[in-house]
């Protein structure tokens, strides 16, 4: 109960220094290797025991790609391609999780996001450029569609921006979600060794729900957030 009663005041303590700042696109530098150690502390565990580091190692990855999944908070836009007369298909790339949105560019300056349609549209939506795009079989496809006659898109260029998957991580690797998001690994871990730890049923759901607290607390501030090259692609006028 004693060791209880200390977790409990560490969470407090931990939860009440999350209010003094706001979620944010900037890692903590904090590596695999730090969350271990922070990890340790609540489940009382300095060296390993009854928990691997490896085993550890996996339930942070497992929080991260959760977060990443419910944030968006990792975002990617290095996939661009030239449009072809023809081609209405475009692949997405690799190491993606969703497609976040696609942007069209016609001349040096001017862009033009993409509704998000649906593949059954094609076809049946007329005009002269590109207004919508679908996602199917690991490529993005943009309506109406581009055939011989049409040139004017030819040359043109659409940006896909997705929500990319994280790698998986190492003892020595760096974090990559923001800062305001490690407590909420810490918590989804601690969690995972408790609910293998009979009797701690009721501390595992605490601190799964610390957890999920904890990650709704900032995904408002990243679903609809813009990673610092969307200015220069994407021009606010």
């Amino acid at each position: 109960m004693k060791r209880y009663f200390q977790i409990f005041l560490v969470l407090v303590f931990l939860s009440w220094t999350a209010f003094s700042f706001a979620g944010g696109a900037t890692t903590s530098g904090k590596t695999v290797a730090n969350l271990i150690t922070e990890v340790r502390y609540i489940i009382n565990e300095p060296l390993p025991a009854a928990y691997s580091d490896t085993q550890i190692t996996v339930w942070i990855n497992d929080a991260i790609r959760n977060i990443v999944s419910r944030t968006h908070c990792m975002e990617s836009g290095n996939t661009n391609h030239t449009l072809f007369s023809g081609t209405s298909e475009y692949s997405i790339g690799s190491n993606y999780l969703f497609v976040k949105d696609v942007i069209y560019q016609s001349g040096s300056t001017t862009y033009k996001a993409l509704k998000k349609g649906k593949i059954l549209d094609v076809g049946n939506v007329t005009g002269e450029e590109p207004a919508a795009y679908y996602e199917f079989n690991g490529k993005v496809g943009i309506y109406p569609l581009i055939d011989s006659d049409n040139t004017t898109v030819t040359g043109n260029t659409i940006y896909i921006l997705t929500t990319t998957l994280p790698s998986t991580l190492t003892g020595t690797s760096s974090i990559p979600t923001p800062a305001s998001f490690d407590r909420a690994i810490v918590y989804y871990v601690a969690s995972q060794a408790f609910m293998f730890d009979p009797g701690k049923g009721e501390m595992a759901a605490f601190l799964l729900n610390q957890y999920y607290s904890e990650v709704d607390r900032f995904r408002a501030d990243f679903l609809d957030w813009k990673p610092a090259w969307w200015e220069k692609i994407y021009p606010n006028k």
